[in-house]
C-alpha cells in the first residue's frame, strides 16, 4: 500500500495482476445483481470506476486502508460499492428492487433468472419487515453499517448479527440452491 501512495507504476502493475481479477469479478455479479447489463464495456467502466476511486480526492480510499486488514476484501467493498453506484447514475430510476429479470446471457438462462427471481420475491416477503429492508439496504444499495444504522434506528455494533440472523432466515425460505448468493 505504501508503494500505491508513493506512485510507484510497479505497484499498480502488481496490484492488478494481483487483484484485477476478483475486482472484475465483483462488478460483474454486482452489475447482474443490480439487473444491468454485464457486458464487456459496462464492466470494464465499472473496473475504471472503482480505480478512479482509489485515486480520487488524493488517494484517500488509498490512505483511508487500516495496515494489517485484508486488502482483498477492502477492494471487494470498494468496488461492490462504486458499482453500484455507476448501475444507479446509469438507470434514472436508481436500481429497482426486484422489480425486472436481471440480465442473461440467452433465453434458457433469461427463464432461470426470471423463476429464481419469483422465489427469492416469494421468500423476502416472508421474512420480518425488519429482516427484508436490512438485506436490501446492504447488499442492494451497499449502505455501510453506519448508513443503514443512521436511517433504521439500529446500533451499527448490531447489524452484522442481524443481517446473518436475516440471511439465514431467507437461506431457510429458500434452500440451498441460493447459497451462491447469500
Amino acid at each position: 500500500m505504501l508503494r500505491l501512495l508513493a506512485r510507484d507504476p510497479g505497484a499498480w502493475e502488481a496490484l492488478l495482476a494481483g487483484y484485477g481479477g476478483e475486482i472484475e469479478a465483483v462488478c460483474r455479479r454486482t452489475l447482474a445483481q443490480a439487473g444491468r447489463p454485464r457486458d464487456a464495456a459496462s464492466v470494464a467502466d465499472a473496473v475504471a470506476e472503482v480505480f478512479r476511486a482509489l485515486l480520487e480526492a488524493d488517494a484517500r480510499a488509498l490512505r483511508n486502508f487500516r495496515p494489517g486488514a485484508a486488502l482483498g476484501a477492502y477492494l471487494h467493498v470498494i468496488a461492490r460499492r462504486r458499482t453500484l453506484d455507476l448501475a444507479r447514475k446509469r438507470s434514472p430510476a436508481g436500481i429497482p428492487w426486484m422489480e425486472e429479470t436481471p440480465a442473461a446471457d440467452g433465453p434458457a438462462e433469461n427463464l432461470i433468472a426470471a423463476e429464481r427471481l419469483e422465489r427469492l420475491k416469494e421468500a423476502l416477503s416472508a421474512l420480518p419487515g425488519r429482516d427484508a429492508e436490512l438485506l436490501r439496504l446492504f447488499h442492494l444499495e451497499g449502505l455501510s453499517y453506519l448508513e443503514i444504522s443512521a436511517r433504521c434506528g439500529l446500533p451499527a455494533a448490531q447489524l452484522g448479527v442481524l443481517l446473518s440472523r436475516a440471511r439465514e432466515r431467507l437461506r431457510e425460505g429458500l434452500g440451498r440452491e441460493f447459497g451462491e448468493f447469500l
